[in-house]
């Protein structure tokens, strides 16, 4: 799930300015190395995530053994919400349900 994030964000700084990649170029790129236009979007939709959300995730620890407790797809429905406020309440319980 960090890594997911990591990714994102980097992406989000590679295309602000002029310096950065086109997005028609990057994704030419991405669909080159297998990857899919579906998983990119879900990937960079975490970017709307509230920023407290996003600074959890990126520093969550190491999963080394099983499943990572929180996985990106339990986070989707959370970045579809507008809002951060809301976000938040939904970010609380998924936690809590998850024991974390």
């Amino acid at each position: 799930m960090t890594s997911t994030m990591n990714w994102s964000l980097k992406r989000r700084e590679r295309t602000k300015g002029s310096g950065g990649f086109s997005g028609p170029m990057v994704m030419t790129w991405l669909l080159a190395l297998g990857i899919f236009l579906s998983r990119i979007t879900q990937i960079m939709n975490l970017l709307n995530l509230a920023p407290a959300i996003q600074e959890v995730l990126l520093f969550l620890p190491r999963t080394l053994k099983g499943r990572d407790p929180i996985r990106e797809r339990d986070v989707r429905p959370i970045a579809r919400v507008p809002h951060w406020s809301r976000q938040r309440g939904m970010w609380a319980q998924l936690v809590a349900s998850r024991g974390e």
